[in-house]
């Protein structure tokens, strides 16, 4: 049975529109009201108009209509209104990528809202700078950020925005490698949104749990949740939700070795003008590409895409994004046989990881340098440190990182002629590969080939 959406009695329609995702019936509301009816009555518009377009991913229609807000509400001193400005100027800078001046202008929307006394712009403005914060790797500040909202927006009984707060938090947690805590906030998203019928924030919460459920290797619930975002995106509309969803929809297939696919969803991101807006998108799924192309085997694309993620995380200032592309760069040259580059981005890599505190890059620094260790013949340091990734892999839950490393020990154990415990350990590798249906299976079937022979 269908059953019609029930309006919010404590939401005026028009913005019982925006939770529905009705976005293109919102624009065919205000649109006509321009110059119509009084200067306030324009101002409102313009802000909606703004929200509509920068949710739908049209940066420049976004850009026009705050712009337009801003200038009418310094104009009429309407210090309420200038508060939104900024924080929604903030928000378009934070996608462009321009996280200082976006961190500024959401500073001044909060001060201003304490003023006045603006608890719901004040939970705006904080939410903004946590998003600021979360993209430049200052985890600790976004979560605070987020928190403080979140108890803000509790006291204003305000669910349509505690579901993105929701969302936000869920994020956070899953770059700090938490993700039964990423998977709890993402769950707590859906419910919520779920209960208002808002499109958006389902959508969102899907995201979230697919983002969630692929970080511990959990690839069918990754899929389900992914594909259910992308459906409802196209669905309303929502350009960013399709991208994010593709990206990681590409991050899947990559891992699952299903490269066609993974390259498919990509050139659909890449053709979206989104992606030339949301340089955070751009530069993850720039790297998907190198990464992509490094399992493939051909090194030199690898390498071009890969020092493209790094040059965009070092002018972004995301020191996670840019530990990554380091160590992504340390395993190119580790297949071009160069280890002492190697060794060297992989140092780099765990430098960064452990000054923000993000485990899952720790781990994956300490199994880079396992394995270029081992090549050196460096046995001692190549076992400290596979050890030591593998506990913080198995302590995270990343099953398919777990079993790389435990494959790069078997092979390290082979190189001491310690067979039996070789043994063990490849098989350990293969049970998990096997269960998760990953391209490593066939790596733990050569090893256990050249161990059969070794002891007979």
């Amino acid at each position: 049975m269908d059953t019609k959406p029930t309006v919010d009695s404590d939401k005026e329609f028009h913005n019982q529109l925006f939770v529905w995702g009705y976005f293109t019936e919102q624009i065919k509301l205000y649109e006509p009201l321009l110059g119509k009816v009084s200067i306030v009555v324009d101002a409102n518009s313009y802000l909606a108009l703004g929200n509509i377009h920068h949710t739908l991913g049209q940066i420049d229609s976004a850009a026009e209509c705050y712009g337009q807000y801003l200038r009418i509400v310094r104009r009429i001193n309407d210090q309420e209104g200038e508060c939104k400005a900024l924080v929604s100027l903030g928000n378009l800078y934070d996608t462009l990528g321009k996280y200082e001046d976006a961190i500024e202008l959401h500073s001044q929307s909060l001060k201003i809202a304490r003023e006045l006394n603006s608890q719901d712009d004040e939970a705006r403005a904080l939410s903004s700078l946590g998003n600021a914060h979360f993209s430049l790797s200052n985890y600790a500040e976004a979560i605070q950020y987020y928190q403080a909202d979140l108890e803000i927006l509790k006291e204003l009984n305000d669910t349509f925005s505690q579901v993105s707060t929701l969302g936000n938090l869920s994020s956070v947690y899953v770059f700090l490698g938490f993700y039964d805590e990423a998977i709890d906030y993402a769950e707590q998203q859906l419910a919520l949104a779920t209960e208002i019928e808002s499109q958006s924030g389902i959508c969102s919460a899907h995201g979230h749990l697919g983002n969630s459920y692929y970080s511990i290797s959990e690839y069918e619930q990754a899929l389900e949740h992914t594909n259910k975002q992308i459906s409802i995106a196209r669905t309303i509309g929502e350009q960013p939700s399709i991208c994010s969803g593709l990206c990681t929809l590409a991050s899947i297939h990559y891992s699952l070795g299903h490269y066609d696919s993974a390259l498919e969803n990509l050139l659909e991101l890449f053709n979206s003008p989104w992606s030339i807006h949301d340089r955070q998108l751009s530069m993850k799924a720039t790297g998907l590409l190198g990464n992509i192309h490094y399992s493939l085997g051909e090194y030199d694309l690898a390498l071009k895409y890969t020092q493209q993620k790094l040059d965009i995380a070092q002018e972004l200032g995301d020191q996670q994004a840019e530990s990554i592309a380091l160590g992504d760069l340390g395993n190119i040259y580790y297949e071009s046989s160069d280890y002492e580059k190697s060794l060297e981005f992989s140092q780099e890599q765990l430098v960064i990881a452990r000054r923000i505190n993000v485990r899952w890059s720790e781990a994956m620094a300490l199994s880079n340098l396992g394995d270029t260790y081992l090549k050196l013949e460096n046995y001692q340091d190549s076992e400290a440190s596979l050890r030591a990734a593998h506990q913080i892999f198995d302590e995270l839950g990343d099953q398919n990182a777990v079993a790389v490393t435990l494959l790069n020990l078997a092979e390290l154990h082979y190189q001491l002629s310690l067979m039996a415990e070789s043994q063990d350990y490849c098989q350990q590798a293969l049970t998990i590969a096997t269960s998760l249906d990953i391209p490593l299976v066939q790596s733990c079937l050569e090893l256990q080939e050249l161990l059969g022979k070794q002891i007979k």
